[in-house]
């Protein structure tokens, strides 16, 4: 049976391990477009977005012959409907934290 790693001593693992160097970020570290970008939940797009829904309820057939608009950027999957993705996170953890046994 194989030795069973706990969060406590792989987090000290990590601090005290020479091999991993300690990433930090600061704003002299950050990239220039991380810094100058935007994060525009009303933006044009949504904005249009929300112009053919109107129209849709309405009965309108809008230009482009959309039937139903689906909001997929506003950063919640699961508001569209998108399940748990828990079996993924979990496999990819034990991947990103294994030590090899």
């Amino acid at each position: 049976m194989g030795r069973r790693l706990t969060l406590a001593s792989l987090l000290t693992l990590i601090r005290h391990s020479s091999t991993i160097p300690p990433k930090r970020l600061t704003l002299s570290s950050m990239s220039p477009a991380l810094k100058s970008m935007e994060y525009a939940v009303r933006g044009p797009v949504v904005q249009e977005a929300d112009r053919i829904s109107a129209d849709l309820k309405k009965g309108k057939k809008p230009e482009g012959g959309f039937e139903k608009i689906i909001y997929t950027n506003i950063g919640n999957p699961h508001s569209v409907g998108q399940k748990p993705l828990t079996f993924p996170r979990q496999v990819s953890l034990e991947f990103e934290f294994s030590l090899g046994y």
